[in-house]
């Protein structure tokens, strides 16, 4: 038996053979909240739930889990260059996880930071790809960027290899990038270009 999608097809929404991406909204904070819960454990060495908010000349601002971006929150009422997609199952428009794009540059850069999550249940299975294929194929199609970077712990081996199997190339290491888990962690800066998608 076929099974219905419970989500309503929109307009802007992509669609690949397993998986669809649309803009999120705030009516998927609660069951993107159940999905975070449930992938606590999984993301634990990678994603810090208590990141401060700020840094301030004191030191860091707590944000306890006022989290939004690559841990699935709905967005906030704060304006933000931050474009966040839900991930979605396309057999039943359950949301599987979610992909972001942050720090747009115009101009004579075009770039931009992707980033992405999975909810645990769903890892593994090759929906975070089909979806980053679906964005990374809108993105430059589209004229908006040229160049993406992805900002990658270098601990993630599961986020490196994915990185890696979509186009990515690594450039190097950026020290003390990112203050996550209680210290400024150095991370790894992967990219690709508009050509490099093309001649894959």
């Amino acid at each position: 038996m076929r099974t219905t999608a419970r989500k309503p097809v929109v307009a802007g929404t992509l669609y690949g053979k397993s998986v669809l991406l649309r803009r999120m909204r705030a009516q998927d904070a609660e069951e993107l909240d159940q999905l975070r819960v449930a992938s606590r454990a999984f993301h634990a060495p990678w994603i810090d739930e208590d990141r401060p908010l700020e840094l301030t000349s004191r030191g860091p601002r707590s944000r306890g889990s006022d989290a939004i971006g690559a841990a699935g929150r709905a967005p906030s009422k704060r304006k933000s260059s931050r474009r966040t997609w839900v991930l979605c199952r396309r057999e039943d428009g359950r949301i599987v996880g979610s992909i972001a794009l942050s720090g747009h540059i115009g101009g004579v850069m075009q770039s931009a930071f992707v980033s992405y999550w999975i909810g645990a249940p769903f890892a593994r299975q090759g929906f975070m790809r089909a979806g980053l294929e679906l964005l990374l194929g809108h993105a430059f199609e589209s004229g908006r960027v040229h160049r993406l970077e992805a900002l990658i712990l270098q601990t993630n081996e599961a986020s490196r290899r994915l990185a890696s199997r979509v186009g990515f190339r690594l450039e190097g290491v950026a020290r003390r990038l990112i203050w996550t888990h209680g210290k400024w962690r150095d991370h790894e800066r992967w990219a690709l270009t508009r050509e490099d998608w093309r001649a894959r």
